[in-house]
């Protein structure tokens, strides 16, 4: 089992965030980074007042499980189940290829950005609220029952099922 959370994350500028943005999708922005454990995470708050995120994937990260993602995002909000939609690049590609003598292997994906304040810093739970993200989580669980996919078939050190073997 990969047990041990990764160790090394892409380290994009943001001068080369900028610089793919604009030659891969014709988006001027500013950029803010967010957290991320195993990836690189920008906010791209675009002129025209959009706002999306940008993930660079871990150079580790198997090719076929981000195209894995990206299909499940796609069967979500297919399904009407609110996530993240990718934004395709002007070539069509859901995900691009960064081509950077710096940063080789690296690929990323550009999504939408979710407005809505993150629930770690919502300090009293409200009835109506705990019963929204039930019904959500629900449904997002209905659905993803029903996707399949070769690479989620993984021994992965976030998965619940091995916390026994973690602990």
């Amino acid at each position: 089992m990969n047990s041990s959370p990764v160790t090394v994350i892409p380290n994009l500028s943001n001068y080369l965030v900028k610089k793919i943005l604009w030659e891969h999708y014709n988006i001027e922005a500013t950029v803010l980074p967010l957290p991320g454990e195993r990836d690189q995470n920008f906010l791209i708050k675009a002129t025209n007042r959009k706002k999306f995120v940008l993930k660079i994937f871990n150079p580790s990260e198997n090719k076929l499980f981000i195209d894995a993602q990206n299909r499940i995002l796609h069967d979500l909000t297919e399904n009407s189940i609110s996530c993240p939609e990718i934004i395709k690049d002007i070539q069509g590609n859901a995900i691009i290829f960064i081509d950077d003598f710096q940063h080789p292997d690296s690929w990323a994906r550009l999504s939408t950005y979710i407005e809505g304040v993150p629930l770690a810093e919502i300090n009293n739970y409200s009835d109506s609220l705990l019963t929204e993200i039930g019904g959500f989580l629900g449904r997002l669980d209905q659905r993803l029952t029903q996707f399949d996919h070769p690479a989620v078939h993984r021994d992965f050190y976030w998965d619940i099922a091995n916390g026994p073997k973690i602990l």
